[in-house]
């Protein structure tokens, strides 16, 4: 008996409880969104969007998966 036989594969997929649900994005040209990073607290996204946007000019949001909308928003000119 082969071992792939007894132990098959993970699965590939995951529950929506497992992943992060708030992603930080840069908006580019107009309205679409780049995604940096994903936390599973609203408080750590908004935190870490504020730190980039000091760091590096331009627009970013707080995304939420589960609700589909923008939450948060800073918007740093250079």
């Amino acid at each position: 008996m082969k071992d792939r036989d007894r132990n098959p594969a993970p699965s590939l997929s995951y529950s929506l409880a497992s992943r992060n649900d708030f992603c930080v994005c840069r908006v580019v040209v107009g309205c679409a969104l780049t995604t940096i990073e994903s936390f599973d607290k609203l408080a750590t996204a908004k935190r870490f969007m504020h730190r980039i946007a000091a760091r590096v000019p331009g627009s970013y949001v707080v995304f939420s998966q589960t609700s589909r909308r923008v939450l948060a928003k800073v918007v740093r000119n250079a």
